[in-house]
């Protein structure tokens, strides 16, 4: 795994936020990290990874929770995309609920790249989305995504309020058919 290193202000921050897939209740003796996902939370992984690599995702700097269902869902995103050689960082400080511990530790990143994809948790994925972007998305549903790409020049020690426009937003229910 390549070493994440430093960068300073670059033209243009993509961030893509992947809340992770629906996951399973059946086993009421898992500790909420440890569920896996349900049946529907796989399927959801199938159905929306080729539409956020449409969307131009190109997957080379994945970090993820390392709560069972993110590094399922993840998973499950890699094997729906055989064509692209995913990885992906596990990080116990994205097994957060709360959108300012999530961005004190992306303002933390020494990246190398302007491109990162976090799969996480809810409220915090949907709280940060809509501080860095003035939005008002009520809810980033399981395996949804949304894309936020950065106003101006910007380093990631810079994330700020309203720093970020929000590109795309989508749903795995947007996909499915019948």
């Amino acid at each position: 795994m390549a070493k994440i290193g430093y960068i300073r202000k670059v033209e243009k921050i993509t961030l893509h936020l992947i809340r992770h897939a629906k996951s399973s209740w059946d086993n009421p003796v898992l500790a909420d990290i440890e569920r896996p996902l349900n049946q529907r939370g796989k399927r959801s992984c199938r159905v929306i990874a080729p539409k956020i690599v449409e969307l131009g995702c190109d997957f080379q700097q994945v970090i993820a929770s390392n709560a069972i269902r993110a590094q399922q869902t993840i998973e499950g995103i890699a094997n729906s995309l055989p064509n692209i050689q995913l990885q992906w960082h596990t990080k116990t400080q994205l097994y957060t609920f709360n959108a300012s511990a999530l961005l004190a530790y992306l303002q933390s990143l020494e990246l190398h790249s302007s491109n990162l994809v976090v799969i996480g948790h809810n409220p915090a994925l949907t709280d940060l989305c809509n501080y860095l972007t003035g939005s008002d998305i009520d809810n980033i549903p399981t395996a949804g995504y949304a894309q936020l790409t950065s106003i101006g020049p910007i380093s990631w020690q810079d994330l700020t309020r309203n720093s970020f426009a929000l590109c795309h937003f989508i749903k795995p229910k947007d996909f499915k058919t019948n």
